[in-house]
C-alpha cells in the first residue's frame, strides 16, 4: 500500500461521514488496507470542519507500530505527517500516481519516519515472495540454473551492512555450492542518492576482487538515484539514515507535484 493511497483513502472515508469521528474512521480505513497493525493512531486537523467538503485538510498525522502493508513485510515503526492538503474530490481516483497528481490543488508534502528491524528484514528475505523474485532475476534455462538460499542480513555499526548467502549452481546435472559473504557501507549523498561504499566480500572463504565488487556496487548505485523520481513529479529526500543496534532508522521528505493537466 502506497503512502499516497493511505492519505487519499483517509480523506474519502471521513468525507463520507460529514466530518464526524474522522480520526476513528481514518484509523479503520488504514487497518482495512493492511494485513495487520499492532498500534495505530491517526490525527486529522481540518478546521473549520466544512473544509472537508472541499477536500481541504490542515494536517494529517499517522503513527504506527508493527504495520504489515503486505504479509511478507513488517515495519517496526512508521510515522507520516503531512502539510495542508487540497484535493479536487471530483478528480480524485486511486488508479495510479498520475490520477492523484491531477486531483491535487497544490503539491502534497509529507515527512516520513521509518524503523526496520534486522529480524523483520530477514523474515522478508526468507519469504516466498522474495525468494520467487530472486529466482526470477537470476535467470534460469534448461542447461543451467541459479538458486539463492539462506540469505541472512546483519546490520552493523557505522552504517555498514553484511549479507551472507549460499548460491547453488546446477549445470548439466552437476551441483556446486558457493558460500558468499558481502559487506559494504551505506552513504546518503545530498539526500538524493543512496550509495554503496567500500564493498568487501568472500567466495567460499577466498577474498573477492575489490575492483569487481566496486563495479557491481557502481551498477547498483546508478539505480539508487532518487532524482529519477522527479520525472514522475516526485521529489524524495532522505534526511537521516542510521544503521545501528540491529535496526535501520530513516527520516525522509516527499513532495508530490500537482499535475499541469488540470
Amino acid at each position: 500500500m502506497e503512502i499516497t493511497s493511505i492519505i487519499t483513502a483517509i480523506i474519502i472515508s471521513f468525507l463520507s461521514s460529514g466530518g464526524l469521528l474522522i480520526n476513528q474512521i481514518a484509523t479503520n480505513t488504514i487497518k482495512s488496507q493492511t494485513e495487520n497493525v499492532e498500534e495505530l493512531e491517526v490525527r486529522i486537523s481540518a478546521l473549520p470542519t466544512h473544509k472537508l467538503l472541499k477536500g481541504q485538510v490542515n494536517k494529517v498525522r499517522i503513527a504506527s507500530r508493527g504495520l504489515k502493508p503486505i504479509e511478507a513485510v513488517r515495519l517496526e515503526a512508521l510515522e507520516i505527517e503531512t502539510d495542508s492538503i487540497n484535493i479536487d474530490l471530483n478528480q480524485l481516483k486511486f488508479n495510479n500516481l498520475q490520477d492523484l497528481r491531477q486531483s491535487l490543488g497544490k503539491p502534497l508534502q509529507a515527512g516520513i519516519s521509518l524503523v526496520l528491524t534486522e529480524t523483520d528484514l530477514n523474515k522478508t528475505l526468507q519469504s516466498r515472495e522474495i525468494q520467487s523474485y530472486v529466482q526470477k532475476i537470476t535467470g534460469n534455462n534448461n542447461d543451467s540454473a541459479w538458486e539463492i538460499s539462506n540469505i541472512h542480513l546483519n546490520l552493523l555499526t557505522n552504517n555498514r551492512i553484511k549479507v551472507e548467502t549460499q548460491i547453488k549452481i546446477l549445470n548439466r546435472g552437476e551441483e556446486n555450492i558457493l558460500n558468499v559473504e558481502l559487506e559494504a557501507g551505506i552513504e546518503i549523498v545530498n539526500g538524493s542518492k543512496i550509495k554503496i561504499i567500500e564493498p568487501t566480500g568472500t567466495l567460499n572463504g577466498r577474498q573477492l576482487s575489490k575492483k569487481l565488487l566496486q563495479g557491481f556496487a557502481d551498477n547498483i548505485n546508478e539505480q539508487l538515484d532518487l532524482t529519477q523520481l522527479e520525472t514522475f513529479g516526485i521529489t524524495l529526500r532522505i534526511l537521516k539514515l542510521d544503521l545501528n543496534d540491529h535496526k535501520i532508522s530513516m527520516a525522509a521528505f516527499v513532495h508530490i507535484k500537482e499535475s499541469n493537466l488540470n
